[in-house]
């Protein structure tokens, strides 16, 4: 028999793919205007806590639904390291791992993914016990990680480019077998997304 390649597609309503417990419904976003009430603190901090924050929401909210589930939370860099340095300034990267530390989070619940930190082997299993991830354009696409379920996203200093494809590392949802658990739980059927982008561009 000659083979051949199939070419067709078929494509699929998103109400579908939500209705089979596959992906979130919907992300909420904070953005660049919905943080001006914070004007005076610093914006770093204020997305970094805005993030935390959440997490322990979903946290509670899995405990509540008997999940041994724990949520990650995907923090994604700009690639401006040598910009910042130029200008006498702490790395993102830097910046990050300080406001994490200093809110209390372990060194060892966060990982780390970039040219020098391999991603952690078992990261993307949903009891792993990393809390958090950095990484720049390594987790944006092509990776599969269901319990990842807030992003915080900065903007390059001299970029605007919004990396959508980023987003949807977390709308996966990371039991799509067991949907009916989660059918009255809108924390969990909804991703989070926190960056200084504004609003046009997100």
């Amino acid at each position: 028999l000659k083979s051949r390649r199939l070419t067709s597609f078929i494509e699929v309503p998103r109400e579908k793919v939500v209705e089979q417990g596959l992906i979130k419904e919907k992300i909420l976003v904070q953005t660049e205007e919905d943080l001006k009430k914070y004007k005076k603190e610093d914006l770093d901090a204020v997305l970094i806590d805005l993030g935390i924050e959440k997490r322990k929401e979903i946290v509670e909210e899995y405990k509540k639904l008997g999940k041994h589930i724990n949520p990650l939370v995907l923090i994604q860099l700009p690639n401006d390291d040598k910009e910042l340095i130029d200008l006498g300034q702490k790395t993102k990267e830097e910046v990050v791992s300080d406001l994490l530390i200093k809110n209390g989070i372990d060194s060892g619940k966060i990982a780390k993914w970039f040219d020098k930190h391999p991603r952690p082997e078992f990261l993307e299993e949903n009891n792993d016990e990393h809390e958090f991830l950095l990484f720049k354009q390594a987790a944006g696409t092509g990776w599969d990680c269901p319990r990842a379920h807030i992003l915080v996203m900065f903007r390059e200093i001299n970029s605007d480019t919004f990396y959508i494809q980023t987003v949807g590392r977390i709308l996966r949802m990371p039991e799509p077998n067991k949907k009916e658990d989660f059918k009255n739980s809108t924390l969990i059927r909804t991703g989070y997304l926190f960056t200084n982008y504004e609003r046009n561009k997100v």
